[in-house]
């Protein structure tokens, strides 16, 4: 199922892309950096429905509904015979590149080769642990018992996105090994930030 699930979400952000939005060429850096954060969003909104209607949180479910919204996409591309026309801007690339290196940096002096693991702060434990645990669950926190390590009122939006990637690799890097997709997570969300801050809003 991880395959699948994986397949559904890139089918849903690729037809999302081609979605037509605008009549004029829309920059691509910023279109991608801003879908990305959405479908953050839509990760936690899609897990929040599903704990709502007591559905069990998989990556059955959450494909299901990748694969739906995909289709209702997809026949509105078809039905307008039109797809998105993007153009590139130089500056937003190079913002692009210089966030990448510069989280390049970043992880490589606080983790190594993601074997030294340094946070300035407990958060990160906390959105660690969440993560882990809603990984091996199939409802919000809100819906656990009182004996979970996690609180109820844990935001869902600082462990479901992280949780998900989790439900994907455990199976084939195990539990112990997920500390270092979690770096990984933070240093791309890192990265989506400082493009959202910085990208040239002229293009």
């Amino acid at each position: 199922m991880t395959i699948i699930y994986t397949i559904s979400a890139i089918i849903l952000f690729t037809l999302t892309i081609l979605l037509k939005k605008s009549e004029e060429k829309l920059e691509m850096i910023k279109s991608i950096t801003l879908t990305l954060v959405l479908t953050l969003a839509y990760n936690t909104f899609s897990c929040y429905i599903l704990n709502l209607v007591n559905i069990p949180i998989t990556l059955t479910s959450l494909a299901i509904i990748n694969f739906v919204i995909a289709i209702m996409i997809t026949i509105k591309i078809i039905k307008n015979k039109e797809i998105q026309k993007y153009t590139i801007s130089k500056t937003n690339t190079a913002i692009l590149i210089i966030f990448v290196v510069v989280a390049t940096i970043i992880m490589n002096t606080n983790f190594g080769n993601l074997t030294k693991i340094r946070y300035i702060s407990m958060d990160s434990r906390e959105h660690y642990k969440a993560g882990r645990e809603f990984s091996e669950i199939t409802d919000l926190f809100k819906k656990q018992s009182p004996n979970t390590t996690t609180g109820s009122t844990f935001m869902p939006g600082a462990y479901t996105n992280v949780g998900i990637i989790f439900k994907i690799l455990n199976p084939h890097i195990g539990t112990v090994e997920l500390y270092k997709a979690y770096i990984i997570f933070e240093a791309f969300v890192y990265i989506l930030v400082g493009i959202m801050f910085e990208v040239n809003p002229n293009y």
